[in-house]
């Protein structure tokens, strides 16, 4: 479990999906390649406890979450292992 601003991203490595709790209204979400191309970006239309990604269509590889408020502000950043 990576966590950080109450944060937490689980379960990491992962082979289908990923769970991030701790996330707020309006909270953005981006899943980055190892190249730093936007694979998956979302923003939380509600203060979900914890909303789950499915990342079963991703090769196997690093990726990198991202998670910032509204104002842009970066709240976590997070490799993410996809087996």
């Amino acid at each position: 479990v990576n966590k950080a601003n109450n944060i937490a991203v689980y379960p990491n490595p992962t082979k289908d999906v990923i769970n991030i709790s701790g996330l707020n209204q309006g909270d953005y979400l981006t899943i980055y390649d190892v190249f730093g191309r936007n694979i998956l970006q979302k923003q939380m239309t509600s203060g979900q406890y914890v909303h789950t990604i499915s990342i079963s269509n991703l090769p196997s590889g690093v990726y990198i979450l991202t998670v910032k408020d509204t104002n842009g502000n970066v709240l976590l950043r997070s490799p993410v292992r996809k087996m």
